[in-house]
């Protein structure tokens, strides 16, 4: 009888012994599972980046914005430290590099970093967190519309979280489990028969725990597979996006009918003094090629060959005497216009231009009149404004400017105003429907 009893202790005492390793090993895995509720987070600068006229100024505030934006989602559950440090690469941004050199000045195991990209139409996330004890990098994108930063900041805060949470309510469960586990092992010290069932209890969680890590190692695999396709996606919008900037810059041929009316004057006094300008009037014809230039600094652009014909009559009456002078006026050239905000644009233009003059003279001291023609040519200098009502209609305002190749002849200056038709053409006007 006493060597039975002999038996049945040595058997419960192993029965013990091995249930405590179980428990042990629980125990470590419990640690590893819930270890990241306790790391700290380091924040680093983060980069943004506009589609177009970056602002250096703009984009340093928005910058130190964005890391206190996420650590105030990250705070109430982890520790975090912001990390201002500028890069060393602007163009760049914080690399991998960066982080794990900056991990080492932290009591923390991550490092967050990344950027926002402003793609005009939609803002851009892409972030990542080092994992100093596993030497590995996880990714978070994330897109939402150009006034959604709010938005797009706390969905990307989430999916931090969410990745730091995995399976956080199994652990407690299993915590709650192994402390039950350790009151029934002192129970079992005094009263023998209970090893068995918390044997198969504690097995039964090793093979939870050994479950939960297969999934876990499922899960990763899915995320891999999840950022390839979102690579994939990436790239493809990246395609498409610039197939629709190259159609965008195809440009049909445009021509336009500009009628303007001016005031015109000599610039040098002894011709003012002899003939004071009145009116001036022409009518043209623009030809825009089919060529659509690439945009500067965001501004459409394009290039046009004009030709005007215009009449201009002058008049001076003195005591002695009295002119009078007809103009007929040919003006070629070529005309740059710059599309500066919305339906305004600004034009520039130079040319030839070639003028005959039918000069009407009584000089009454003399008793004497005549009459001849003159014969010029010089270049044009123009600069106006446009604003373009719809597809067929214009405003035109501007000046031109006549300076002519004989010795002797004054400057004309000319202010105008007046109206552009667009015949045919005009389909990327970048007018505002």
């Amino acid at each position: 009888m006493v060597k039975g009893m002999d038996n049945d202790f040595k058997t419960n005492k192993s029965a013990v012994v091995k249930i405590g390793m179980y428990v042990v090993m629980a125990l470590l895995a419990v640690g590893r599972i819930g270890a990241s509720e306790s790391e700290g987070i380091v924040i680093m600068r983060m980069s943004y980046r506009e589609y177009q006229r970056t602002n250096t100024v703009i984009q340093q505030q928005n910058e130190n914005n964005i890391s206190e934006d996420i650590g105030k989602y990250l705070r109430p559950y982890y520790r975090v430290f912001i990390d201002s440090t500028l890069s060393a690469n602007r163009d760049t941004g914080v690399t991998r590099a960066d982080a794990e050199a900056a991990v080492s000045n932290y009591p923390a195991n991550f490092v967050l970093y990344g950027t926002i990209t402003n793609e005009s139409q939609y803002l851009q996330a892409r972030f990542e967190l080092y994992d100093k004890r596993n030497n590995r990098v996880e990714y978070f994108y994330g897109s939402d519309g150009i006034r959604e930063y709010e938005r797009l900041i706390r969905t990307i805060s989430e999916n931090i979280l969410s990745w730091f949470q995995t399976k956080t309510d199994k652990v407690e469960e299993l915590r709650s489990d192994i402390t039950a586990m350790r009151q029934e092992l002192e129970e079992m010290k005094r009263e023998q028969g209970k090893g068995e069932e918390l044997n198969s209890e504690v097995e039964r969680m090793a093979e939870e725990l050994e479950r939960m890590k297969r999934e876990e190692e499922e899960r990763e695999e899915l995320n891999s597979e999840v950022r390839a396709i979102r690579e994939e996606l990436e790239e493809m919008k990246r395609e498409e996006e610039e197939g629709k900037e190259e159609a965008e810059y195809e440009k049909e041929i445009t021509v336009r009918i500009p009628v303007r009316v001016g005031y015109w004057s000599y610039t040098e006094s002894e011709w003012v003094e002899r003939i004071q300008g009145t009116v001036e009037a022409n009518v043209g014809v623009e030809f825009i090629p089919e060529l659509q230039f690439r945009p500067i600094l965001g501004m459409r652009n394009e290039l046009s060959i004009d030709i005007f014909m215009g009449y201009r009559y002058g008049l001076n009456v003195s005591n002695s005497d009295q002119q009078q002078v007809h103009s007929i006026i040919v003006n070629s050239g070529i005309t740059y216009h710059v599309n500066v905000y919305s339906n305004n644009w600004i034009l520039m233009g130079a040319g030839l231009v070639y003028e005959m003059g039918m000069w009407h003279v009584e000089e009454s001291e003399y008793g004497m009149i005549s009459d001849y023609r003159q014969s010029l040519t010089g270049m044009s200098v123009m600069v106006g404004y446009r604003y373009r009502l719809s597809n067929r209609l214009s405003v035109d305002l501007g000046a031109n400017m006549y300076i002519y190749f004989v010795e002797g002849a004054s400057t004309v200056i000319r202010p105008y105003m007046g109206l552009s038709a667009t015949l045919t053409g005009g389909k990327y006007d970048g007018i505002e429907r």
